[in-house]
Order: C-alpha cells, then sequence, then structure tokens
C-alpha cells in the first residue's frame, strides 16, 4: 500500500509541471502581446 503513494505522487508532479511548462509561455505572450492596448 505504501509502494502506491510515491508512484501517485511522482504522477502528479510530471502532470503538474506538464501543465505549468504548456501554461507559462501561455501566459508570457498574453502579458507581452496585448492586443487593443
Amino acid at each position: 500500500m505504501g509502494s502506491i503513494e510515491p508512484i501517485w505522487d511522482l504522477i502528479l508532479k510530471t502532470k503538474a509541471l506538464q501543465l505549468a511548462g504548456f501554461l507559462l509561455p501561455l501566459a508570457k505572450t498574453d502579458l507581452t502581446e496585448q492586443p487593443g492596448s
């Protein structure tokens, strides 16, 4: 039972990193390219 938790923790961290890596460039382009400014 204790062996499952580290796996899920690793999966969640990996998914979080992938999501952050995907959203960060989008956020940066939104901040730098403000249409209608």
